[in-house]
């Protein structure tokens, strides 16, 4: 199941059900809110609304979270309700209990197995464990970031990483972090070779430490650490449009989503190709739609699980 928001006009969260691909039964739904009506309501998932759905995750109970970056707070899907979880839609005070905090522009969202739930707001890292109480684990310019990219993701060892368009950082259990890779690192192998990293936006790490990434959106690229530390960086196929969100699947393929033309796509390692398919089309016709394949429209399409 993949939740998506769309970014420039993104007042629900969106369901991507693999499952029923050619079934023609709901390929794409809508979970909560409206795709028409944009404001900040708690309530049942119908009449719930949001100002810009910016990121989603879920727990393993299977609530979803969402950064309402508009409204400067963290909402909670559970059941068949929304309900506030952190911050308020007024920001700006610093507070230890998540719904008296006060936040601007929350830019994503991650949740661990134990119900933590992490996200990237005032550009600081916050945690919010199970009884409500928050931490600020960096403060404000600890992690180089842009505004456009800042997207929270657990590896496969359970290690949470950013992505935040300037770098690529992975943050340790004691809420100290190390940059894994920046746009100061040059490229090693493939067409950018002798060239710096540009933009780094989004990005997946495999089960051998491998970090595959967009470059600038547009060039899907990888980094393989080096013995005694350090990366060889390799650009891989580049014109893959505009992407801002990606995830690898449990068989090493790259789903991710063009924000450009609202298509939803996978890449296939193939030998030393990497093959593109879409597993949906569906081109950016500035409408957003539920539908099967045929029908789905997504607008500015970001951020999935």
């Amino acid at each position: 199941m993949l939740y998506v928001s769309e970014w420039n006009d993104s007042r629900a969260v969106r369901v991507i059900n693999l499952s029923l691909a050619s079934s023609n039964n709901g390929f794409v739904t809508t979970k909560a809110g409206s795709i028409t009506d944009r404001d900040y309501v708690n309530g049942d998932l119908t009449t719930a609304r949001f100002e810009r759905v910016r990121s989603t995750t879920s727990d393993s109970s299977g609530n979803i979270y969402v950064s309402d970056s508009d409204c400067n707070c963290i909402r909670k899907i559970s059941g068949g309700s929304v309900s506030l979880y952190v911050g308020s839609p007024n920001y700006l005070v610093n507070s230890s209990v998540a719904l008296d905090a006060r936040f601007y522009y929350v830019t994503s969202v991650a949740a661990n197995s134990t119900g933590t739930i992490y996200g990237f707001a005032n550009n600081r890292l916050i945690k919010v464990d199970g009884n409500g109480t928050l931490t600020y684990l960096t403060n404000d310019g600890d992690i180089k970031s842009n505004e456009e990219g800042s997207e929270l993701f657990y590896d496969t060892h359970g290690k949470m990483n950013i992505a935040t368009g300037d770098e690529m950082v992975q943050i340790n259990n004691d809420g100290t972090f190390n940059v894994l890779l920046s746009t100061n690192d040059v490229y090693t192998g493939g067409n950018k070779t002798g060239q710096t990293i540009s933009y780094i936006p989004t990005a997946a790490i495999d089960a051998n430490g491998v970090i595959y990434f967009f470059d600038d959106g547009q060039t899907l690229s990888k980094a393989v650490p080096k013995n005694g530390g350090g990366y060889d960086i390799t650009s891989l196929k580049e014109h893959l449009g505009n992407v801002k969100s990606m995830k690898l699947d449990a068989s090493g393929n790259i789903l991710y989503l063009d924000q450009d033309s609202g298509e939803f796509r996978k890449i296939t390692p193939n030998g030393g190709n990497y093959d593109v398919s879409t597993i949906f089309l569906a081109a950016n016709d500035d409408i957003t739609v539920d539908g099967d394949e045929a029908t789905a429209r997504l607008t500015d399409a970001r951020n999935h699980l």
